[in-house]
């Protein structure tokens, strides 16, 4: 990690919040994602699945986490292997791998979410109630304009238009 020399900016301190929250990994649902061999990105194709209601075919589940197929299939493999998803063959194109949540997928994540929940509760109760409201408008505020820029890049990047 680069160390600054000066005073941190605002933009560098963040950073480091936010990756000391983001690496507090205790608790049974991280140990667990370890053990399993799981990363960041595993979750997300978890949370991804949790979010839909039916059978989603890779080339889709690709788009959706904006990522290409062949990193999908590697996470679907993993996942495949811990039990947590299933994949099966779509009935009208069997080149078609459809994947779905197993009972375990969700329990994990499940269990993986409710942890994160404690966590933040922990975070959050060092502050009074007006300071809570006035941090989650803020972050709220930074989301949703980072969420903008990214959609304004998005637009202005062929590669991107294309997909």
């Amino acid at each position: 990690m680069i160390v600054p020399m000066t005073q941190p900016t605002n933009a560098q301190r963040l950073v480091r919040v936010l990756f000391q929250i983001r690496h507090l990994k205790t608790g049974k649902a991280s140990r667990a994602m370890s053990e399993l061999g799981l990363s960041a990105s595993h979750i997300r194709v978890l949370y991804t699945l949790a979010h839909t209601d039916r059978a989603i075919p890779m080339k889709e589940l690709a788009s959706a986490l904006d990522l290409t197929p062949p990193s999908v299939t590697s996470l679907i493999r993993r996942l495949d292997e811990a039990g947590l998803i299933s994949r099966s063959a779509d009935t009208s194109d069997s080149r078609v791998a459809l994947i779905t949540l197993t009972d375990e997928g969700q329990a994990l994540l499940r269990a993986f979410y409710e942890q994160q929940v404690s966590h933040m509760d922990a975070l959050l109760s060092t502050l009074s109630d007006d300071e809570q409201a006035q941090v989650l408008r803020l972050l709220e505020r930074a989301a949703a304009a980072l969420t903008d820029a990214s959609d304004s890049a998005s637009e202005h990047c062929p590669a991107r238009r294309s997909s």
